[in-house]
């Protein structure tokens, strides 16, 4: 599914994969943010994902003309885990709006691990 824009011109249709990776990349350029873990993580362990798969670290719900974005994350060590998440939230919802043009109606912000490096 993508989000269509429609405006007097005609329409914009903008796939979810480039809203996620979008959204994954202000996460991972954002404070103590060590990179984003896979959502759907089989392993025990939490692992940073490549530049390649930062989309993986994304999930992304459209209903009723609204986005709703998870973002999975690990943290360095030492860092206020509040004001991280807190960080990430402001940095893709206005990132995602400047984009798209489309309101974000909720991120949420899952800790999946500390790095120690």
């Amino acid at each position: 599914m993508a989000i269509k824009i429609m405006n007097s011109l005609g329409t914009i249709s903008i796939s979810n994969d480039i809203i996620k990776q979008e959204a994954a990349l202000t996460a991972a350029g954002c404070y103590a943010v060590a990179g984003l873990a896979d959502k759907n993580g089989k392993k025990d362990k939490a692992e940073i994902l490549s530049a390649d798969e930062l989309f993986k670290g994304i999930d992304l719900k459209i209903a009723d003309n609204s986005l709703y974005i998870d973002v999975h994350i690990i943290v360095n060590y030492g860092a206020s885990i509040q004001s991280v998440g807190d960080n990430i939230i402001e940095a893709v919802k206005a990132k995602v709006l400047e984009m798209t043009g489309v309101k974000v109606a909720d991120v949420k912000v899952y800790i999946e691990g500390i790095s120690m490096e």
